[in-house]
């Protein structure tokens, strides 16, 4: 495990429990949240971009600071 892993309670994952399309080019995802020892509920958006689906920087920030224990992560946000 990395010292990050250790230092925030273990792995982290996310897996997506629902997809709803709002537009061509914008969707509604769910996820369930594995982090720090907690199963977390959380919800965003992705955004198709030149071919790809991307999650949304609104909703990469989120999980990144419901993953590093509600923390502020530097590069996001508050």
């Amino acid at each position: 495990a990395t010292a990050e892993d250790k230092a925030t309670g273990g792995k982290r994952s996310a897996t997506v429990t629902s997809i709803s399309f709002t537009s061509p080019t914008t969707a509604l995802v769910n996820y369930t949240l594995v982090a720090a020892g907690r199963t977390l509920p959380a919800s965003g958006t992705a955004v198709l971009d030149n071919g790809v689906w991307k999650v949304s920087e609104v909703t990469f920030c989120t999980l990144v600071v419901l993953g590093n224990g509600e923390r502020p992560v530097k590069s996001c946000p508050s």
